[in-house]
């Protein structure tokens, strides 16, 4: 079957629109130190929280953003006191990432609220509805083949 583009199109809404109270409810339901952060502080937070001290680039092109705009945001979670920044040693025109501990802490907070919220947002479904969603997704994800940049 081939979709039509009045169906991509009704999806695609969708999916910003669930995306945006998703990211809303997310935002109201954390604590008081996280509403200081912006959404794109939050993936970053949780971009870091994933990996061990990685560099600038590579931070950026998980964010999908360029090198200055990723260098913008890891600043100002520097200033916040959530992630501390070093030369590499193995090549000193790289800047390297990491979370400090009271980030961690703040991601691993993060994480459980965005969890309880995606498990109220599912309420509405029968446990066949959630295995189905879940199928799905998962397909979508094989199917999504994204180069590398």
């Amino acid at each position: 079957m081939i979709m039509q583009e009045q169906d991509a199109v009704h999806i695609h809404e969708m999916l910003v629109t669930i995306s945006g109270k998703i990211d809303t409810a997310n935002k109201k339901q954390l604590s008081e130190g996280v509403e200081s952060l912006t959404m794109v502080e939050a993936k970053a937070l949780f971009i870091l929280r994933g990996s061990k001290a990685i560099n600038m680039s590579t931070i950026a092109r998980m964010l999908n953003v360029a090198v200055s705009t990723a260098t913008s945001i890891i600043d100002r979670l520097v200033k916040k006191g959530l992630a501390t920044r070093w030369v590499s040693d193995d090549d000193r025109r790289q800047w390297i990432v990491d979370l400090t501990p009271k980030a961690r802490e703040l991601s691993a907070e993060m994480e459980r609220h965005a969890i309880e919220g995606t498990m109220r947002f599912l309420e509405c479904l029968s446990n066949d509805e959630i295995a189905f969603l879940k199928e799905i997704l998962e397909k979508i994800d094989r199917s999504v083949n994204v180069p590398e940049v």
